[in-house]
């Protein structure tokens, strides 16, 4: 244990001949105590001299102090070890050769392999490090054939469309099964998208060459007046018959099967009835009488309507039908003041409207 006296000893002599690297022992010495210390790595070193237990005239930085003598701190120390900066490696082509006859799959592997130890210490852990220059990827160095795509020579956008269109394939998922089955060539990319979208980019519909099948985000449709136009001269009377006319083909694919969503987004969508020229305002549009009012309403009606008996629900509804009830009341009266199908009702149209 080193006494306060010896500590402050040290002190003094570092002060006085910090400068005069003569008053230390030689370079020879001084190595030969490191080793006799036993430490594997230089952080040992440091934690050594800071609690105050090296002889005065060993310096703490031995690499400053033995500059023209020094080689690394592994032949300091006695382990044999050298960093990775002082280290000298094989040529890429000596140690691409060894690393091809492990027969290993891909980086992971080899750096497994690596920590192991039983690779020598002359072939880089970091092999794209040390050969940056010549370096072709790990499957060039581990022999395995893949090539990472920054290191590949890719057709150009145009020849790459051509290829995909002769697959005639109808969608991005099936392109994505298609790269997965292994059958696609090497300098085709499987993203094209990302690849190209600065330079010819537009869609998958161009891209695979089935336009009538392109996304709706990437579609051009026809303007909401334009839109409105052609469905109020083709006659189309509600919702059900907007939907049943597209899937027939006779709305065509520029304008939107879903178009509360898309008109929506550019703030233009009003109504269904305004949309197709019918005038009709959907119930959950119309600014029904409160709750209280409704009830006060609805019991003077039934004494005229019903003759104060109870009705059902459908005895209402036949006879809103029949033009008995007011129009300023709803038809379906559960749909309007129940509060849990209200409840789900608007739950419905949040999810309808993402």
């Amino acid at each position: 244990m080193v006494t306060e006296k010896q500590r402050k000893a040290r002190a003094a002599f570092v002060k006085k001949y910090a400068k005069k690297k003569s008053e230390y022992r030689s370079f020879t010495e001084a190595r030969k105590f490191a080793r006799s210390l036993g430490f594997k790595k230089r952080e040992e070193w440091i934690k050594f001299y800071r609690a105050g237990n090296l002889p005065i005239d060993i310096p703490k930085v031995p690499q400053r102090t033995y500059k023209k003598d020094w080689k690394n701190w592994g032949d300091f120390l006695g382990t044999g070890y050298i960093s990775t900066n002082y280290r000298k490696y094989r040529s890429l082509e000596e140690a691409t050769k060894f690393a091809r006859n492990l027969g290993l799959k891909d980086g992971k592997y080899y750096k497994r392999y690596y920590e192991s130890g039983k690779i020598p210490r002359d072939i880089p852990k970091c092999p794209w490090a040390v050969y940056s220059k010549e370096w072709k990827g790990m499957g060039d160095f581990l022999g395995t054939g893949f090539m990472a795509a920054k290191y590949r020579k890719f057709r150009s956008f145009e020849d790459q469309r051509i290829f995909a269109r002769s697959l005639k394939l109808d969608s991005q998922t099936e392109w994505q099964k298609f790269c997965k089955s292994g059958k696609k060539p090497a300098d085709i990319h499987a993203s094209p998208r990302r690849a190209f979208i600065n330079n010819g980019w537009t869609n998958w519909g161009d891209f695979l060459g089935n336009i009538g099948k392109i996304a709706n985000q990437n579609r051009v449709f026809w303007s909401y007046e334009k839109a409105n136009a052609f469905l109020i001269k083709l006659g189309v009377e509600n919702r059900t018959d907007f939907e049943r006319k597209y899937k027939s083909g006779k709305i065509p694919k520029d304008i939107p099967r879903g178009p509360e969503r898309v008109y929506n987004k550019h703030g233009m969508w009003k109504s269904w009835g305004d949309f197709l020229g019918t005038g009709r305002i959907a119930n959950q549009n119309i600014m029904w009488p409160s709750a209280k009012k409704a009830r006060i309403e609805i019991k003077k009606i039934a004494k005229d309507v019903f003759g104060g008996k109870p009705f059902s629900e459908q005895d209402w509804k036949d006879a809103h039908d029949e033009g008995k009830i007011p129009k300023s009341l709803p038809k379906y009266l559960t749909a309007i003041y129940n509060p849990e199908v209200r409840k789900k009702r608007r739950s419905a149209e949040r999810r309808r409207k993402k």
